[in-house]
This record gives structure tokens, sequence and C-alpha cells, in this order.
């Protein structure tokens, strides 16, 4: 057998390209939610977000996803889709496009092979048996094949039959929803097929989830229903046949299609960030000191804690009455009864003093407060720089093309704040805001999602 060679990639058509134009954001679901969209109304994910500075912003839905086959098939990328998982994620090549399942005889053809990868799906057009395809640069974590007749005219043929009593009969396939049986072959009127809900079997073919009828096409009434992909089928007595030999790796069982939904963002208030704890310092006296008769080592003699307002002080403001003096320790002075105060001291204990922590330049109600007001007035002085400086970028994919977006995290937590629920937002200032706004080639894409993985201190996945 010849050497393998690489499968050619998918080259999405002008119509099918992700436009910034494109994108529509309207007010979500749940409190500070947007929702992400397109004007078509096309399937859409978001893949990955990152924000800088002292914003905050989340994935809370990503959106339709691309790793299910029936995604692919109700986008019209084939008549029967399945996922494998390849083993290795490196590189697979393709067997022969042979169901590796009980299914409808073929011969088939692959129309479109996907790999779904961490950062987006890559599609194959049309590969070839013994061609292998890739993740381009990311880790395969699995492969969706998809398939159509082999050699089969998709507008399929015109059927007109006739019959003495009613004019005109057709022979369909029923599906009965049974996995024994899947099928039972019908010889019925035209009448029958247009009045008696059989156009309204409309599932994919079997052993997909939620099978159909295979009805072929006729003048007047119907294009066909899974047709010409269940041509063979028809003319096998509508008896899903075996596969040969399962040439394909572990198959992952098919899927329940689930409608696909729009990627949806959480834009919570900021947060500073957080300032590490500080050590609690308990001087320990020593048990061989006979000086130091009532010391307890049990109870700590000054403790520090976190606290902006927090003050350092090298002598004690209190000594308790009734304790005697201790000479081992220098500086301390221990008490049967540790007191507790909103502003807690140290003592000059050798190599236990602290140093002030500094605090926060701004609270969280001192950043809310200034966002709030900039939502009302748009006026950029009142916002503190780490909030004015924060900017959100995010990864956007319809299964075919990538798109990056970066925007002013202050003007995504305004929309959240602001918009009504379920209206669209047409004079888009997140479009309108300046930044990047270009779709990416793919493989170009797929770079610089690897590249915002490793050098994007604050990304959120969810």
């Amino acid at each position: 057998m010849a050497a393998p060679t690489p499968a050619d990639s998918y080259i999405p058509p002008p119509q099918k390209q992700l436009s910034p134009k494109d994108i529509v954001i309207t007010r979500g679901p749940g409190a500070r939610e947007l929702t992400l969209s397109t004007k078509q109304g096309s399937p859409l994910a978001l893949i990955l977000v990152t924000t800088s500075d002292d914003g905050r912003v989340r994935i809370t839905s990503p959106g339709t996803d691309f790793t299910q086959p029936s995604t692919w098939r109700e986008l019209g990328f084939g008549d029967i889709c399945w996922r494998a998982i390849p083993p290795s994620p490196e590189s697979f090549v393709l067997p022969e496009p042979t169901l590796p399942f009980t299914g409808p005889p073929g011969p088939w053809q692959y129309s479109n092979v996907i790999v779904s990868t961490q950062n987006g799906p890559v599609v194959y057009n049309k590969p070839l048996p013994n061609e292998y395809v890739t993740g381009q640069g990311s880790a395969m974590e699995s492969v969706i094949a998809c398939v159509v007749p082999a050699g089969q005219d998709i507008s399929g043929q015109s059927l007109r039959a006739d019959d003495p009593d009613d004019g005109n009969k057709v022979t369909i396939c029923h599906a009965t929803g049974s996995d024994d049986s899947p099928y039972v072959l019908m010889t019925i009127s035209v009448n029958s097929v247009a009045n008696s809900g059989h156009l309204e079997h409309a599932g994919p073919l079997y052993p997909q989830v939620g099978w159909g009828d295979v009805i072929p096409p006729i003048d007047g009434v119907t294009p066909g229903l899974n047709w010409p992909a269940g041509q063979g089928l028809l003319e096998n007595g509508c008896v899903p046949v075996a596969p040969p030999i399962d040439p394909w790796p572990p198959i992952a069982p098919p899927e329940k299609p689930v409608k696909p939904e729009p990627p949806i963002i959480t834009v919570p208030p900021p947060t500073p960030p957080v300032e590490p704890p500080i050590a609690t310092v308990t001087p320990t006296p020593d048990p061989t000191d006979a000086s130091t008769p009532n010391a307890t080592p049990s109870q700590p003699i000054a403790t520090i804690t976190p606290s902006p307002t927090a003050e350092v002080s090298e002598t004690p403001t209190s000594t308790p009455s009734g304790t005697p003096e201790t000479t081992g320790t220098p500086g301390v002075t221990p008490s049967s009864t540790p007191e507790s105060s909103g502003t807690p001291e140290t003592s000059s204990t050798p190599g236990t003093t602290p140093s002030p922590t500094p605090s926060s330049t701004v609270s969280d109600e001192d950043l809310r407060g200034a966002l709030d007001t900039y939502c009302e007035t748009k006026d950029e002085s009142v916002l503190p720089a780490q909030v004015r400086d924060s900017r959100t970028t995010a990864y956007l994919t319809n299964g075919v093309s990538t798109l990056e977006i970066d925007r002013a995290y202050s003007t995504l937590y305004c929309k959240a704040r602001a918009l009504p629920a379920t209206v669209p937002d047409e004079t888009d200032d997140v479009l309108a805001d300046t930044g990047s706004n270009r779709p990416i080639p793919f493989v170009a894409g797929l770079l610089l999602l690897a590249a915002a993985f490793v050098l994007a201190p604050k990304v959120r996945r969810h």
C-alpha cells in the first residue's frame, strides 16, 4: 500500500466565513449575562475568553457543541456521521468509508472529516481512504466522519408508479423505533405519504438517534426523506447490514441530537487581586527557662491578621497586672488570657517582626461604584486605571471559521448591566468599540489560541 498522504483542508465559502458584522450581542437569561449569536442564527461556539487587569469575564455556556456528530449532520456535512477516538493524538489515517456499525448498506464516500481539538474543530473536505488528518498543531481529541452515498446524484430521481386502484403508489422504509427491527418495508399510496404523517418522520438514518423514514422523491409531494442516502437500504428490503470488519478505533455511541444554543458569557463586577495572608506569630517559651513559670506555650502572645489598615507597634500598649514579668524572651509580656483588638499589635521579638503590608488602592465597592457611574455618564475619567485598561479577548467559531474580538471590559460590564432581556442590540457598541475585530485563517487561529493559553495569566475556562 502507498504511503499515506495529507487530506485537503476544508476552505469555507464566503457565506460561511465568520464576520464581525454578523455578531449580535443581547442581554442573557441570567444576571450580568450576555448572549453572543449571529444575525443568521447559525451555530456559534465560544472557544476561549481572556481578560487583563482587574476585569472578570467568564464563559457561562460555550454554545454549540461541535464535538457531536449530529451537529455536523444538521449542518449538511453528511448523511451519516459518527465519532471515533483516534489511537494517537497526532494523526489518523482514514480507513475505507464503511459504516462501523449496523446500518444502511453502501457503498459510501467521505463527504467531510472533522477533527475535534481543544482549540476548536479542524475540517477536511472529501478526503480519501489512506489520507491522514491531524489537529493542525493541536492534539486530536476525536474524529468525526461524515459520509454520503458513493457516486449518487444528491438530487435523486423523481418517482412515479402507476396503480390501477389509486393511480400512484410508493415503497418506503418506515421507521419503527426498535433496534431489533428498525425499519418495515411498506408500499403505500402517495396520498398516504402526504396525509398520514410519514413526512413528519424526518429523523436521520439508523442507527443515529431518532432515525426516520426513507422515502424516495415524489413529484409535487416531497423531495424525499433520507434520500439518496437511504436508497441502498430500500433496495435491501429496509434491512440494515452489519459492518464487515471494523477498521475504526473505539466508536462513541450515537448521541441524542441537541438543539444548538448560543454561547453566553457572564460579566461580574471586577475584583482587585487578593493580598496574601500574614503569618500568625506565636512565641514559644523555652521549657528550660525557670524564670518563666507562668508562661503558657499554647496561648499566642500576639496575632497578626490580614488587614489593609493594620499597624505595627514595636512596644505593647498594655501590660496585664498580676502577672510576673518574664526575662527569658526580651520584649514579650505573656498573659494568661490573650486580648483581641481591632488593630492587632506585635512585640519586638527578634526575628518575628513583620513588615507592613501595603493596602489595595481601590476597594471592591469603589470599583463597582466607578463602573456604575461610567455606565451612566460614559465619562472614562471616573474609572481607575486597572479597570479602564482592562480588555477582554474572545475567540468564536462557527465550526469552519474562527473570529477574534477584543473589547473593553467596561463596555461589556455596562451592556450586561443595562441591556433589556431578549432585545437585540442594534447599535452594538461592543462591535463599534476600538480594538481588533478580525477573522482568523484557521491554522493561524489555532496558533493564536495556543499562544493565548500560554501567555494569558487570567484565562477563565468553564
